[in-house]
């Protein structure tokens, strides 16, 4: 999982993201898919960049905080620490680590935009601790919209169908971000 942030004139915007990948080592390149019914996706159509952050799960209340609430009715950022990185970008504090990526092109993906970055600062997580991700289970692994609902997050944001699937924070080592950030805090 991750929480992808941007500013424009209209000011700041973020939310959870779980369609997102390392699509390209030489030249870097990373894919963050924002869902087209997103505040942050609107925001992001008139943006030059995004930040891309990875959270530890010590600090699940932030992946929370961007999976389950909408910025057309709050205001996200009044609600957590950030300062503004490179190129202006709002960068969560409590992020284990993060990049800034020039939008490089944006692909029309069903229900999602993808948007090609091209990373050009960055901070590699810090140490060895556990980050929030999300996979996928079969029927013996389901966890229902209503269980996800009681945990503060709402399933609709995270874009999985109640009769399709269902979601789970689970913790893995994200040793490509964490590889790839590494490469782009190097080159900076």
């Amino acid at each position: 999982m991750y929480v992808v942030t941007t500013r424009t004139e209209a000011g700041p915007a973020g939310c959870l993201v779980g369609f997102a990948s390392e699509v390209s080592i030489h030249p870097p390149r990373f894919l963050a898919g924002l869902s087209i019914r997103n505040h942050t996706f609107r925001v992001a159509q008139h943006a030059s960049y995004l930040a891309v952050h990875v959270v530890a799960r010590r600090h699940l209340s932030l992946v929370e905080l961007f999976g389950g609430c909408t910025g057309d009715r709050v205001n996200k950022f009044d609600l957590c620490a950030w300062h503004e990185g490179p190129y202006d970008m709002p960068i969560l504090d409590d992020a284990a680590g993060w990049f800034v990526g020039r939008i490089h092109r944006r692909l029309a993906l069903g229900d999602h935009v993808g948007h090609l970055l091209e990373p050009i600062a960055g901070q590699s997580p810090r140490g060895d601790e556990p980050l929030v991700s999300l996979r996928m289970y079969g029927i013996s692994g389901r966890v229902t919209r209503r269980e996800a609902h009681s945990r503060r997050v709402d399933a609709r944001n995270l874009g999985v169908s109640e009769n399709r699937g269902a979601f789970s924070e689970t913790v893995q080592d994200w040793h490509s971000l964490g590889m790839h950030l590494r490469r782009v805090s190097a080159a900076v």
